[in-house]
Protein backbone atom coordinates (compact mmCIF):
# COMPACT_ATOMS: atom_id res chain seq x y z
CA UNK A 1 0.00 0.00 0.00
CA UNK A 2 1.29 3.65 -1.01
CA UNK A 3 2.24 5.98 1.35
CA UNK A 4 1.70 8.62 -0.66
CA UNK A 5 -0.99 10.72 -1.93
CA UNK A 6 -1.58 12.92 -4.28
CA UNK A 7 -2.45 16.96 -3.94
CA UNK A 8 -3.60 18.58 -6.69
CA UNK A 9 -4.04 22.80 -6.59
CA UNK A 10 -4.92 25.46 -8.98
CA UNK A 11 -3.68 28.83 -8.48
CA UNK A 12 -5.38 31.71 -10.50
CA UNK A 13 -3.24 34.43 -11.46
CA UNK A 14 -6.06 37.22 -12.49
CA UNK A 15 -3.20 39.90 -13.41
CA UNK A 16 -1.37 37.55 -15.77
CA UNK A 17 -4.61 35.84 -16.45
CA UNK A 18 -3.21 32.44 -15.78
CA UNK A 19 -4.16 29.59 -14.67
CA UNK A 20 -1.96 27.00 -13.02
CA UNK A 21 -2.45 23.38 -12.32
CA UNK A 22 0.24 22.06 -10.04
CA UNK A 23 -0.10 17.96 -8.69
CA UNK A 24 2.49 16.66 -6.24
CA UNK A 25 3.04 13.49 -4.32
CA UNK A 26 2.53 13.79 -0.42
CA UNK A 27 3.30 11.14 2.28
CA UNK A 28 0.11 10.15 3.57
CA UNK A 29 -0.72 10.20 6.92
CA UNK A 30 -3.23 7.44 7.17
CA UNK A 31 -1.83 3.86 7.44
CA UNK A 32 -5.19 2.18 6.50
CA UNK A 33 -4.91 0.58 10.36
CA UNK A 34 -9.12 0.24 10.51
CA UNK A 35 -10.25 -1.42 7.63
CA UNK A 36 -13.71 -2.72 6.64
CA UNK A 37 -13.92 -5.64 4.05
CA UNK A 38 -16.87 -6.08 1.74
CA UNK A 39 -16.57 -9.86 0.47
CA UNK A 40 -19.61 -8.58 -1.86
CA UNK A 41 -17.87 -6.44 -3.26
CA UNK A 42 -14.01 -7.80 -3.24
CA UNK A 43 -13.41 -4.44 -1.63
CA UNK A 44 -10.99 -3.09 1.60
CA UNK A 45 -11.76 0.22 3.04
CA UNK A 46 -9.88 2.41 5.32
CA UNK A 47 -11.98 3.20 7.77
CA UNK A 48 -10.24 5.94 9.04
CA UNK A 49 -9.50 7.69 5.91
CA UNK A 50 -12.24 6.41 3.37
CA UNK A 51 -9.78 5.51 0.99
CA UNK A 52 -10.48 1.87 -1.04
CA UNK A 53 -7.56 -0.42 -1.06
CA UNK A 54 -6.36 -2.83 -3.14
CA UNK A 55 -7.44 -5.93 -1.87
CA UNK A 56 -3.92 -7.96 -2.96
CA UNK A 57 -2.02 -5.38 -1.66
CA UNK A 58 -3.65 -5.13 1.59
CA UNK A 59 -3.44 -9.50 2.09
CA UNK A 60 -0.01 -9.17 1.19
CA UNK A 61 1.01 -6.00 3.85
CA UNK A 62 -0.93 -7.72 6.43
CA UNK A 63 0.48 -11.16 6.05
CA UNK A 64 3.68 -9.47 6.63
CA UNK A 65 3.05 -7.99 9.41
CA UNK A 66 1.40 -11.38 10.64
CA UNK A 67 4.78 -13.23 9.33
CA UNK A 68 6.86 -10.62 11.76
CA UNK A 69 4.87 -10.69 14.75
CA UNK A 70 5.13 -14.58 14.40
CA UNK A 71 8.72 -14.58 14.08
CA UNK A 72 9.27 -12.29 17.08
CA UNK A 73 7.39 -14.27 19.12
CA UNK A 74 9.11 -17.29 18.26
CA UNK A 75 12.14 -15.60 19.51
CA UNK A 76 10.62 -14.82 22.67
CA UNK A 77 9.23 -18.20 23.15
CA UNK A 78 13.13 -19.18 22.72
CA UNK A 79 14.14 -16.89 24.99
CA UNK A 80 12.12 -17.80 27.99
CA UNK A 81 12.68 -21.36 27.31
CA UNK A 82 16.17 -21.20 27.28
CA UNK A 83 15.91 -18.88 30.82
CA UNK A 84 14.20 -22.05 32.29
CA UNK A 85 16.24 -24.46 31.13
CA UNK A 86 19.19 -21.84 32.98
CA UNK A 87 16.97 -21.69 36.09
CA UNK A 88 16.47 -25.58 36.11
CA UNK A 89 20.18 -26.08 35.91
CA UNK A 90 20.48 -23.33 38.87
CA UNK A 91 17.61 -24.57 41.32
CA UNK A 92 19.01 -28.65 40.60
CA UNK A 93 21.65 -29.48 43.64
Amino acid sequence: MSHFHDVQTIQVDKDKQVIQFTRKREISECDHGHIQISEEDSEVLCTDCNTKLNPVLWIAKYLDQLNQVTQRNNRMLAEVREIQAKLEKKNKF
